[in-house]
Formats: C-alpha cells, structure tokens, sequence
C-alpha cells in the first residue's frame, strides 16, 4: 500500500474530488501534489457529508494524517470552488455543513511543504458582492508542537489563530492581508473541555490592510515578536468577552488609532509583556488632521502595563469601563467611540 512506506504522486492533472476524503493512518509515506485537486461545488451533497471537527459545530472535507508523513505541494493546488459558497451563503453567518478545505489530524512528524489553497469552501476570502463569515487562514485546536513558516495568507478573517489547547505553537515569517490578523482565542468555550494554551509564538509578521493586528482574546501565556502593520486599525485588541451576538468593530482606517483595547476582564491578564511598540496612526503618518472627533492628538487606552515605560507603548487614558464591544467610529474626550 502506497500509504505505508510509500509515495503518492498527484501529476500534473486535475484530479476531481467529488466526495469527502478520509486519507489518515498513513506511516512513513510522502505526497507530492503538482497537479490540481479540484473539488465539486455540490453543495448539498458536501452540506450533508463531511467530517465533525467537534470544535463549534464544525465540518472538514478532508481528514489528512499520519505518522512520519511528508506532505509536498510542488507547483499543485488546491481548488476547493468556494465562490459557489460565498455566492449561496448571501452574506449569511457560517452556513452549517459549509466544510474546512483540510484538516490535519491525529498526527505526529507530520511536515507540510508549499501547500497552496484557492477558493477555499470555508474558511476563504470572497471576491463577489456576498462576503463570507468566519474566513480564516490557518487555525490550531488540541494540538502541540507546531511550526507555521514562510506562509503567505490573504484572508477576511484570522489569518492564524491559536485555538484551545494549543501548545508549542512558532509562527514566524508570516505575511498577512486583510482579516483580523493573528488571534490568540476562542478559548474556553466548553465548560467540560478545559483549555490550556501554553508558550504559543508569532514572530517577523507582516500584516497589512487588516482590522487587527494582534487580536488577543484570552488571558494565557503568549508571544508577539518583530511585527510589522501597515494599515491597520486596531493595532493591539485584547478581550476575554466576545459575544456570539455581535463582533468588535473598528473605527475607519486613517482615524485616531487604538493601540490597545479592552473590554473589562474577569481575571487578570499576567504573563504579558510589551517591548518595543511604535504604532503611528495613518492620518498622523500622512500629516493629515484626524476626522469625526473633538480630539486632536493619538489615543491609546491602556492602564496596568507591567514595564509599561520600557514598552514604547504612551498609555494617555483609560478605557471606561462601560466601552462597548460595538465601535463605530473614533474616540473623543469622554473615552467613547462616537457614534456615526
């Protein structure tokens, strides 16, 4: 069997997927992928058969792993038709049955190399009038010792998020457009399934046209190192409360910047350290005056910042505690969002 002390060579071809694959308990075993993986745009066949990921009702179409497996993607990809998904779903949240691409699983030594994804079903980025829910690049949960290198994602969501009981997560060299950046979060969401995220690292990151930055939104041990954003609007958001009503909204890009911002936290937040950040708004970047408030200067809403005088981080006011998890528009002199 190819799948034990073996190699599968996916050719030069398109190669149709038209049913959910389960490709696991492979053992010392190598795929080369230079062809196209091309899968079907039958979405009610793939809305009724795919494979639970536990984790919020979630689907994959693809289970893929093993033992000593090497996963090469040289000069293949994969299709995975997605915009039939953003076009059906009509700017609706997550469609259930709507399936992740590929789903690494129940694996150890497991190496993936030059993997390409267009148009993914899920998580993916939508070029039509219908935007998609929840379209996110790379995603961890209930996995450790992890490598993300010299990745390229352009998402409209997380492009890499530590999800529960990540361990051991090094992201470096990563470039991300568009999205919420990198996230650390959606932690705790079972009450039966403590979550545990332990010495997780995103380091040289380059983010640009995004909503957020750094997104944290938890409370556990985590590192962000050499980052780099450019036209980013919430630099720095960090929130241990995320209402499954409604999302976090970001003031216009080029407005007063937010470094950091909080909703009130229900434990404290330790083990988190701030070195080195310069942030600079786009207006002020530009010379150009800020709009849709009272208030002439740069915002950045912080309080309790162990070594906050060697952080490069200028805490001139504090979040109020009624700040609201809607943003709408720029901070004026009440330490509100105004209202637009």
């Amino acid at each position: 069997m190819c799948g034990t002390n073996g190699t599968v060579i996916f050719s030069e071809n398109v190669f149709h997927v038209n049913t959910m694959l389960n490709i696991t308990n492979l053992l010392n075993c190598d795929v080369h992928l230079r062809g196209e993986l091309r899968f079907s745009t039958d979405i009610p066949y793939w809305r009724t058969h795919a494979f639970s990921v536990v984790l919020q009702d979630q689907v994959t179409a693809w289970l893929f792993g093993g033992t000593n497996v090497n996963f090469y993607g040289e000069g293949g990809f994969y299709n995975g038709g997605g915009q039939a998904w953003y076009n059906a779903n009509r700017n609706e949240s997550n469609q259930p049955g709507r399936p992740m691409s590929m789903t690494f699983y129940n694996s150890t030594n497991l190496h993936v190399d030059g993997l390409k994804i267009i148009q993914p079903q899920f998580w993916a980025l939508s070029d039509s009038e219908w935007y998609t829910m929840n379209c996110d690049g790379y995603n961890s949960w209930r996995s450790r010792n992890l490598l993300v290198e010299n990745a390229t994602i352009i998402t409209g969501d997380d492009c890499i998020a530590a999800k529960g009981n990540t361990s051991n997560l090094h992201a470096k060299n990563t470039y991300c457009e568009g999205g919420t950046g990198i996230t650390f979060g959606s932690i705790g969401q079972y009450l039966d399934m403590p979550d545990y995220n332990t010495n997780t690292t995103f380091e040289n990151v380059t983010i640009k046209n995004a909503v957020d930055g750094a997104y944290i939104k938890t409370w556990q041990e985590l590192t962000f190192k050499d980052f780099e954003m450019i036209n980013v609007r919430l630099s720095i958001q960090m929130s241990q409360l995320k209402t499954s009503s409604g999302r976090t909204f970001a003031a216009p890009l080029g407005s007063t910047s937010f470094l950091l911002y909080t909703i009130p936290m229900r434990v404290s937040c330790p083990n988190i350290t701030f070195d080195n950040v310069n942030v600079t708004s786009v207006n002020s970047t530009l010379d150009l005056p800020y709009y849709d408030t009272e208030v002439n200067h740069e915002i950045f809403q912080c309080t309790n910042i162990v070594g906050q005088n060697n952080s490069g981080i200028p805490c001139n006011m504090a979040a109020p505690s009624n700040f609201s998890q809607w943003i709408y528009g720029n901070v004026d002199s009440s330490g509100l969002a105004t209202l637009s």
